[in-house]
């Protein structure tokens, strides 16, 4: 009777497991293909990799309480199992929701902020961010009638009665929140009487502007490595020749002969970089607008 109910549970965990991994490699094809789609981020590719995984992981585990709400229904699997399955569930999307998430989220903010800023220091600061943003969560739920009154409250579930309480009430108010947002947000962003009228000629004036600043910052960086180059040369001139050419090679490095002030540069060239990167999100936005005026004028787009 035990071997039964053991190789039960393993069974049903591992069809519970790989309906996990399907929808976690759904959900990261839905964000590469579609919501990443011509996406050009700033951030370094393993930080990227993990907001996928980050987006993947959120996607799956709520995809997973709906399975279960439908298998509670169907009576499908052992009902062990699906408590199991349930709690497992239940504390994966509470750690996303509540630490790791946005704990990763201020981490980026801090990242993006200063980014001359050490790895190490940026993320002492952002636990230190995180904890007084769960402080201040932890506290709100004293305002609302979330508390336990049952006496007969089991330990392990304390940890998810609290947090899915605050989840619960904050995540309905930005909902709602959102909700009033998206009502008069949408009829601007799909009526056709307020798009914006986009022709080729705008797309193609952005373009070369866009073009014109790459091709200064390659312009600024080809005169770095010139300007590098020439002070190597004149270190090598001057450990060979006599007295008068170290000299001489001093005082013109002194007053700039031949050579670039290459910080000032540098600074120009970040300077260009956010500016392009502006430029570029600017065209993105030309394009999308030319395809709602493409779409509005078919019959989808009118009906």
């Amino acid at each position: 009777m035990v071997y039964e109910f053991t190789f039960t549970l393993l069974y049903d965990l591992f069809l519970q497991f790989g309906s996990q991994m399907l929808f976690f490699a759904f959900g990261w094809v839905y964000l590469v293909k579609k919501l990443f789609k011509d996406y050009e981020s700033s951030i370094d590719r393993h930080d990227v990799q993990f907001v996928q995984a980050i987006f993947s992981l959120t996607f799956s585990t709520s995809c997973a309480l709906f399975e279960l709400i439908i298998f509670e229904i169907m009576d499908v699997m052992h009902k062990d199992s699906r408590y199991i399955c349930w709690k497992i569930t239940l504390y994966v999307s509470l750690f996303l929701v509540i630490i790791l998430i946005p704990a990763y989220q201020l981490y980026l903010l801090i990242t993006n902020i200063q980014e001359s800023l050490p790895k190490r220091y940026s993320i002492i600061f952002a636990l230190l961010c995180w904890l007084i943003y769960f402080y201040g969560f932890w506290k709100v739920g004293d305002f609302f009638p979330i508390k336990n009154t049952e006496k007969k409250s089991i330990p392990d579930d304390t940890l998810i009665q609290f947090g899915m309480s605050r989840v619960g009430v904050l995540g309905v108010t930005i909902m709602a929140i959102l909700s009033g947002f998206g009502a008069v947000n949408s009829p601007y962003a799909t009526l056709f009487f307020f798009l914006r009228q986009v022709k080729d000629t705008d797309i193609q004036a952005a373009e070369k502007k866009y073009l014109q600043t790459l091709d200064i910052i390659l312009n600024k960086k080809r005169r770095i490595i010139i300007s590098q180059q020439q002070r190597t040369t004149n270190e090598q001139n001057s450990r060979v020749g006599g007295f008068v050419r170290r000299m001489f090679n001093t005082m013109a490095n002194g007053i700039g002969i031949s050579s670039e002030n290459i910080s000032v540069l540098r600074q120009e060239i970040t300077g260009l970089e956010n500016f392009g990167r502006q430029l570029f999100l600017d065209i993105e936005d030309l394009y999308q607008e030319r395809d709602r005026i493409l779409y509005s004028k078919t019959w989808q787009g009118k009906y």
